[in-house]
């Protein structure tokens, strides 16, 4: 990854992929339970109310599920090089769609959407997300899916 986007020299950057390296290598030798049961736990401290992680789902809900969302069959191969191992499903959650009741803080209009508009913002438990007025999008945490239906872990910066 190019990290002088982000304004960092070659040195800095070395440190980062090398740190991102070591810590994916180790959450890759995590046997999937362990990595599941911690992600379930994760979700329930801090996330939108509600929810209930891929590896909770019965067989038949997870298929159902992938049926419905291929490409959650697939992994992470928009991640960084050493996490592009981790498969779509242990991000993924299901539970009820956020409602603007439940925006903590915010300036946002009806209907609530993932991408804010420009000039928008607003905060969920679990979840911020805002739109400059020049449409830089920023995201942190479970980012809910209004086309497929589900909630997924999310950090982003993009143009829109």
């Amino acid at each position: 990854m190019d990290w002088k986007a982000f304004g960092l020299n070659t040195i800095q950057s070395f440190a980062i992929n090398l740190v991102a390296g070591g810590l994916g290598s180790y959450i890759r030798t995590m046997p999937i339970e362990r990595l599941n049961g911690f992600l379930v736990r994760f979700g329930r401290a801090f996330g939108p109310p509600g929810l209930k992680h891929f590896s909770e789902l019965s067989t038949n809900e997870q298929q159902a599920l992938l049926n419905r969302v291929p490409v959650l069959r697939g992994a992470h191969t928009d991640w960084l090089k050493p996490f592009q191992w981790v498969t779509r499903t242990l991000t993924v959650w299901v539970g009820p769609a956020p409602e603007m009741s439940q925006v903590i803080a915010g300036n946002v209009t009806l209907p609530l959407k993932p991408i804010p508009q420009p000039g928008e913002w607003y905060v969920l438990r679990g979840y911020m997300a805002s739109t400059t007025a020049e449409g830089i999008h920023d995201r942190l945490g479970w980012r809910w899916d209004d086309v497929d239906l589900y909630w997924s872990l999310s950090a982003s910066v993009k143009l829109r």
